[in-house]
């Protein structure tokens, strides 16, 4: 019987008790075809379900809308796809069906809710529990790959059988307990045949490649019909939806330790496998080289390699002294220096590099980061993509180009042939995007052209020469002779493509290959007698490093935030969303690109740059997500500290466009306090806040009063906040002048600004107190909700609405403050009032042009790595959890400099050094001391 058969003669017998029901058929295909034919007499189908053909008549048949669907009462839903994509259409009607109460069958007559929720639900079991599982079981059938036999079964003459079901396979047998093995059609027969006998279970007579064509799990069952059978797997699809369709109870499980042949204790012990939830596919679950690989390698290859080829040297010493055994053992021995690669460049007559991961680098963690910002795109278009999918064919289909990959895609997915042209331009687009030149290896390439040596770049890749030609030219790379990829020559680097290498130099040429793998690179090029070196990646030198090591540690930090408003109350534990992921890619792509430095060097020379690009990216992040709840009308960045955030912010704004519109707002606390109403309680205010001035300074610098305006101060009289409160107020008349006037040029700023009387605004500040925004309280016709970066501990006191991203505590941004606003500051100096027209006036510039030239270089990586982060990677409505930022930002380590701060209003000038650096009172010292100021 097959399996069209099976579904059509056992229709009236799987759904005998629907005959009366309202049934829609998803689908417009022979087997909707052939269901109508035989019972459209004999149940109540109201319509047909196929998001292509909505609007159309087939069979009859109207194809009907979610919306028809239900004004026809519908009440089941029959999946009449082929298995293969039954998923897929699960995928995509499941919640309707929920949301509305409709069942949703598929044509085996499974309740297709109720079986994916076993699947997603599978309860946790150790080695004893699967015992006891299997043990009710006459027969249990066994996938290979991924169950029996870990993942280094795929690389040639390297694999590794589970030892916890080489045990569970001995105890079924002792039990006389009939053991089927269901072999992956992907992978060679034999190589997985050779795997599982090497390990004493015999195959023959019970192994059997799946092949869909032939009805696999109706097949398995007829060769098994006698008492109950168990399929165990963890594909979501083939080992837990399809075999159910069959008669075939299952079990899923994922294992804790995805190390194969590894069994360290795992959360819940050694052994364990759990259920999941979700697609499983392969997703997380790719090839990996043998954890014990040693130089004999494949084939026993050794160090003198074939035909006496010397691995020696250069290649030798890289091997012993990579990143990995350097932080393992401690040896201290440094990777290869520019001038050892260089000099091998020399003795060589042909060079060929590897691209991804030596001459390119991506901005993202790892390249399945591609696939997921594709899918957050897909679903703003609302095309159907997955990025689990798009993985799982790069794996299983490793011969294939990309237009190979999007058609089977457009296969498994339904798409159109205009969807699937769109994808396929995106991703490209997307790749583009995410890769920049590896700079120190890109020299290096360009050098051994110099020297007219022949260079090719020798690589495995989806994409067509076309396509990677492309991508190169827009990182600037060019003039190469030719490129050998797996994709046209049909051949991976393991497989043989350095051979295509070998014959194009010819037999007798010295070839050099330069990459980033010692398998793939350095022991898949010894066979076609090339030398290899191996220079580290990014990612490799920033785990070295230690950054990122909290990371290891992240189930203790709140659990990051999904969507546009942090919660409240406890905080929960989780792993960090998407943004933050591509956040730690992009400052490994920056900080640690170059391989030719130490161990645990940062490669970017500025520190600061990361620190206060991360700070920037974390705060804008929960800044956009307070604006999305609160809705304010305008938002204001308080000038000068503001500078890079307003830039950044319309970055964001670009990628939402439901954010407030934003205005650099001129202002500062001196400004924001001259057009206050005088009162007595400023003088009090000042007559401490500003010890650091003498007062006939105060009156000038503070208060704005000209010299005539100035009463002098008594000879010898001793300087108290009470002597210096009596001294301010004697001049209150003078001061009430001046508030008018700075009352109406404040005004005519506001104006010209296009601020309107009742708007409600948000103010952004850094790390503060909150003495601007009290002041602009006073003053502005608006109402004003404050968004901190940090405060400070007076904002108690303060009677302003405020609230602020960083929490309450210590940390490296809170404790430093004062460096990551001379780091953020605009290359304009403070404003200090405003004229008669409302233009603002600032005060003199007080930084050197040595000191302003180092602030626009810093603030030129801060840019671009903002651009990168809010135009490309970062996922409107994520936030950034502080505790991630503030790690990240101790693992950079942001080093102590002796900064010339400037623009103290409250501080005496006894000179231009003095002036900027002096702190007279003892807050200000304090915090100066711990900002590096002396």
């Amino acid at each position: 019987m097959t399996q069209k058969e099976y579904r059509i003669l056992r229709f009236p017998e799987h759904f005998a008790e629907f005959r009366d029901r309202k049934i829609v058929l998803y689908g417009t295909g022979a087997n909707t075809e052939a269901v109508l034919l035989s019972y459209r007499d004999s149940f109540s189908f109201v319509g047909l379900m196929d998001r292509a053909k909505t609007g159309q008549t087939v069979f009859g048949l109207s194809v009907l809308s979610e919306e028809e669907v239900l004004r026809r009462g519908t009440e089941m839903i029959i999946i009449a796809s082929k298995l293969d994509v039954i998923d897929t259409v699960y995928q995509r009607i499941a919640p309707f069906c929920r949301d509305h109460g409709i069942r949703l069958f598929d044509l085996y007559g499974r309740d297709e809710l109720a079986l994916h929720r076993k699947a997603e639900n599978a309860p946790f079991r150790r080695l004893a529990d699967w015992k006891a599982l299997c043990g009710k079981y006459r027969t249990v059938s066994f996938s290979v790959t991924d169950t029996l036999l870990g993942a280094d079964l795929f690389w040639t003459a390297s694999f590794s059988v589970r030892p916890m079901f080489l045990e569970l396979y001995r105890w079924l047998r002792e039990r006389d307990i009939r053991v089927m093995l269901v072999g992956s059609g992907n992978f060679p027969e034999s190589l997985q045949r050779r795997a599982l006998e090497e390990q004493g279970i015999t195959t023959g007579g019970c192994f059997f490649l799946q092949d869909w064509k032939e009805d696999f799990y109706l097949r398995l069952r007829e060769r098994c019909p006698e008492g109950p059978m168990l399929h165990v797997g963890t594909d979501l699809l083939w080992d837990c939806l399809a075999p159910e369709m069959f008669g075939i109870d299952t079990a899923r499980m994922v294992y804790n330790n995805p190390a194969p042949g590894s069994l360290g204790p795992g959360r819940e012990g050694a052994g364990d496998c759990q259920g999941g939830s979700g697609l499983s596919g392969h997703a997380g679950r790719m090839p990996q080289g043998p954890a014990g690989l040693e130089l004999g390698g494949p084939a026993g290859l050794d160090l003198g390699g074939p035909a006496g080829l010397d691995l020696g040297g250069l290649a030798d010493r890289h091997l012993a002294s990579g990143p990995e055994r350097r932080t393992a053992a401690g040896d201290g021995v440094p990777p290869l220096s520019a001038e050892e690669v260089l000099q091998a460049i020399r003795e060589s007559d042909l060079v060929s590099f590897d691209v991804f991961d030596t001459l390119l680098l991506r901005i993202v963690p790892e390249p399945a980061d591609v696939f997921r910002l594709l899918e957050k795109r897909a679903a703003e278009r609302g095309i159907p993509f997955s990025a689990e999918l798009r993985q799982q064919l790069l794996y299983f289909h490793p011969e294939e180009n990309l237009e190979g990959i999007y058609r089977v895609m457009q296969e498994e997915l339904k798409l159109t042939d205009r969807e699937r042209e769109l994808l396929l331009e995106e991703e490209l687009t997307i790749e583009k995007a995410v890769i920049r030149p590896r700079a120190a290896v890109v020299s290096l390439c360009r050098e051994a052209l110099r020297q007219k040596k022949t260079v090719v770049l020798t690589t495995d890749m989806y994409l067509t020469e076309e396509q990677l030609e492309e991508l190169l030219s827009g990182a600037g790379i060019s003039g190469y002779h030719r490129l050998f990829l797996s994709s046209s020559v049909g051949r991976k680097k393991a497989q043989g493509l350095f051979s295509a290498v070998r014959d194009y130099a010819g037999p007798s040429a010295r070839i050099l290959h330069i990459g980033d793998s010692r398998r793939d690179d350095l022991l898949s090029a010894a066979p076609a007698g090339i030398r290899s070196l191996v220079l580290p990646k990014a990612a490799e030198l920033a785990e070295a490093a230690g950054f990122g090591r909290f990371l290891q540690k992240a189930e203790s930090l709140p659990k990051a935030a999904g969507n546009a408003q942090q919660g409240s109350g406890s905080p929960q534990q989780g792993a960090e969303n998407l943004s933050e992921r591509l956040l730690r890619g992009l400052l490994v792509a920056e900080l640690y690109g170059d391989p030719f430095r130490e161990s645990g060097q940062v490669c970017c020379p500025d520190r600061e740059s990361a620190t206060v690009f991360l700070a920037a990216a974390g705060y804008l992040s929960w800044l956009a997500g307070r604006l999305r709840a609160e809705k304010p009308d305008r938002m204001l960045f308080a000038s000068r500290d503001g500078f890079l955030l307003q830039e950044a912010y319309e970055l964001l704004r670009q990628r939402d466009p439901e954010l407030p519109p934003s205005l650099y707002f001129y202002t500062s606390r001196r400004a924001a306090f001259l057009s206050c109403e005088a009162s007595e309680g400023f003088a009090g205010y000042f007559s401490w806040r500003g010890a650091g001035k003498q007062p006939e300074a105060l009156m000038r610098d503070v208060y704005g009063l000209s010299p005539e305006e100035i009463l002098p101060w008594t000879t010898g009289e001793p300087v108290t906040p009470e002597t210096r409160k009596e001294y301010i107020l004697l001049h209150a008349e003078a001061i009430r002048r001046r508030e008018q006037r700075a009352r109406r040029q404040f005004f005519r700023y506001l104006r010209g600004a296009g601020i309107q009387i009742g708007e409600r605004l948000g103010l952004s500040e850094l790390v503060a107190a909150g003495f601007c925004q009290a002041f602009l309280d006073r003053v502005m016709p608006c109402e004003i909700s404050g968004y901190y970066l940090g405060r400070r501990e007076m904002e108690q006191a303060l009677p302003i609405r405020v609230e602020s991203w960083l929490p309450e505590g210590d940390s490296l941004i809170r404790s430093r403050f004062m460096e990551l606003e001379y780091w953020m500051a605009a290359p304009e100096p403070s404003v200090s009032g405003y004229d008669d027209s409302g233009r603002p006036v600032f005060f003199p510039e007080e930084r050197t042009e040595e000191a302003l030239e180092r602030l626009k270089a810093v603030q030129g990586v801060v840019r671009r790595l903002l651009k990168d982060y809010f135009g490309l990677l970062y996922q409107p409505g994520d936030v950034l959890r502080p505790e991630l930022v503030l790690r990240l930002c101790e693992d950079i380590g942001l080093p102590r400099e002796d900064l010339r701060f400037f623009d103290s209003w409250l501080q005496e000038a006894h000179g231009p050094a003095e002036d900027q650096r002096g702190c007279s009172s003892p807050a200000l010292r304090d915090l100066a001391r711990r900002a590096g100021c002396r």
